[in-house]
Parts: C-alpha cells; sequence; structure tokens
C-alpha cells in the first residue's frame, strides 16, 4: 500500500507540471489552433538565409610611389661615355605610377582576373665611393673619389595579373608586367669628395660631367609582379572601395643591352574602385501558408455486422 501511495503521489506531480506547462503555452500564445485550416504567416519574422551580392565587374584608377634596387655586376659605366669607376655594383632609385585597373572574377568570390594600364616613371643612382693616395700640397693624402651615374625613364605599362582572395576584402596578386620606355636620359660625374681645398686641373672638385639620351637602354623591360591588398568600402551600396595595397615587383630585363643592370623594388599605392553589383530579388514579405487540418474523430457509419450487433437479433419476447 505504501508503494502505491508513492507511485500516486508521482504520477499527481507530473500531470501536474505538464498542465502547467500546456498552460504557459497557450498564455503566450505558442500552440496552434488545430481547427485553424489557414494561417497568414508574417516572414519579416522568419529568419532567412539569403545569397549576398554578386560581383560582375570592377574598375578604377590607380596611384603608386615606392623605392627602387639597381644590381650591376661590375659595370664601368655607359657604353662610349668616359668613366674612371673601376666598376658599379648596386645603387638605389625612386618610382611613382598611375592608369586604371579593371577586374572579372572567374570563380564566385575568391578567384579574379584583373589588368593594369598606366604610365611609370623611374629615377635611379648607381654610385660607388674609391679611396685612393694622391699628391696634394706637395705631399701624398687620401682622397675620396664618388663616382655616380643618374638615370630617369619614362613609359608605359600593361600588367595582367591574377587575383586570390583567401578573406572576402583581403588578396593575393600575382602578376606579369611588361614596359615600353619612350626615353631614357643619363647623367654622371666625378666628385673629390676630400681632402678639402683640393681640385681637379680643371680648378673644379668635379670631372668627367655627361649627360643626354641613353642611346644603348632597352625600350621593353619585362618583370613578375606580387603583392598584398585589403579593400574598404566607402558607401552604402558597397559599390565603392578603396583599396591600398603593397607591391614587389623583379625585373629581368637588362638597362643596357648585353648589360648586367637590372632593376627590382617595390611600391605602396591606393586605388578607387567602382563594383558592379547584383542584388538577389528578395521574396514578398508576408506568405500565406496552409496547415493541415487536424480533424476530430469522425462518426462511424458502420457496416451491416456492426448495424446488426446494434439492434441484435430479434428475441423472442419480441416473437
Amino acid at each position: 500500500m505504501h508503494h502505491l501511495t508513492d507511485n500516486l503521489s508521482h504520477v499527481i506531480v507530473v500531470a501536474a507540471f505538464f498542465m502547467a506547462a500546456l498552460a504557459i503555452e497557450r498564455s503566450t500564445g505558442q500552440v496552434l489552433d488545430p481547427d485553424l485550416a489557414v494561417t497568414s504567416l508574417d516572414t519579416t519574422s522568419t529568419p532567412r538565409t539569403l545569397p549576398g551580392p554578386r560581383e560582375i565587374w570592377r574598375g578604377g584608377a590607380y596611384v603608386m610611389v615606392g623605392r627602387t634596387l639597381h644590381t650591376a655586376d661590375g659595370i664601368t659605366g655607359l657604353p662610349g661615355v668616359p668613366n674612371c669607376c673601376d666598376g658599379f655594383y648596386d645603387g638605389f632609385g625612386s618610382v611613382w605610377s598611375l592608369g586604371l585597373t579593371g577586374e572579372i572574377p572567374l570563380s564566385g568570390h575568391s578567384l579574379r582576373v584583373g589588368w593594369r594600364f598606366g604610365a611609370s616613371s623611374y629615377e635611379g643612382l648607381l654610385s660607388r665611393t674609391i679611396e685612393e693616395e694622391i699628391n696634394a700640397d706637395r705631399r701624398l693624402q687620401i682622397g675620396r673619389f664618388e663616382h655616380s651615374v643618374t638615370t630617369s625613364r619614362f613609359g608605359f605599362s600593361l600588367e595582367p595579373y591574377i587575383a586570390f582572395r583567401p578573406i572576402h576584402a583581403g588578396a593575393v596578386r600575382l602578376g606579369f608586367n611588361a614596359e615600353f620606355m619612350v626615353s631614357s636620359e643619363f647623367s654622371q660625374e666625378e666628385r673629390l669628395v676630400s681632402p678639402e681645398g683640393v681640385t681637379y686641373s680643371n680648378g673644379r672638385r668635379t670631372r668627367l660631367e655627361f649627360s643626354g639620351p641613353v642611346e644603348e637602354a632597352n625600350a621593353l623591360f619585362i618583370g613578375v609582379t606580387g603583392g598584398l591588398q585589403y579593400e574598404f568600402s566607402i558607401d552604402e551600396q558597397d559599390e565603392w572601395r578603396i583599396v591600398p595595397e603593397l607591391l614587389g615587383y623583379y625585373g629581368f630585363s637588362e638597362m643596357l643591352d648585353e648589360t648586367p643592370w637590372l632593376v627590382h623594388g617595390a611600391r605602396v599605392g591606393l586605388s578607387l574602385q567602382r563594383v558592379s553589383l547584383i542584388h538577389p530579388e528578395l521574396a514578398d514579405e508576408s506568405l500565406e501558408v496552409v496547415f493541415p487540418i487536424r480533424s476530430g474523430p469522425t462518426e462511424s457509419l458502420g457496416t451491416e455486422e456492426e448495424e446488426g450487433s446494434e439492434t441484435g437479433p430479434e428475441t423472442e419476447e419480441d416473437e
């Protein structure tokens, strides 16, 4: 009897719990009326995952500035120009460029093909300082001589490239650069840095000064480029982007015909890009959803046997 009382109390507690839960559901309106056949469902309150806008193309303009590294394998100057330096090996310079850019997506958002067409200006300097013993003021002294060759080039460039976007706004670029130079100038000199008060035989502290066009300069320069970029949206429609970037360049073409003088470098820049997007069409704000009707127990039509059983055989009393 004790066990029966315990089981009965458990049943009462469980039943009370479910009745309380049912009452809370009905009070908050979470239970649908089973007799309601058609219900209007507001989809604005229903979470939906919609595809984002799809990019078709982009285009814009860019500007870049940077530094260049010149490597020369012991050249003694420009061909046909007198120079007393026993060999140049390295140097530095600057570059600026500007132009137009465009991109087309190849595979969704992650892979793109692009191009750039622009103008570039290069300034470069090869220099070397040499110390030699000289006879000045009727005594031997150590003289320091600075030899330098400065070049300036201007041309147009075409750069096709591929951009991979591992994240939404960042990209890694790899491209091929071809530059056609329309002008190439040079200037050179030898300067006596020390000792003070000493001059060359011409009465000056500089000599072997020459300048003019570089006749042997290559007109076409080929190289590869690679870099990183990250874009920022600047409007509510997400159609205008500011894209800062860092770009490296490695040149394969020699500055002069058959002369081991190469130019490499790095640039930083900024581009303004217009992005053409296709936005997906949204469904209607409200949809009419038909729920199945939960019908109650139907009245049985019965069979002949059931009808017979209900009326039953005629009793002997009826007879």
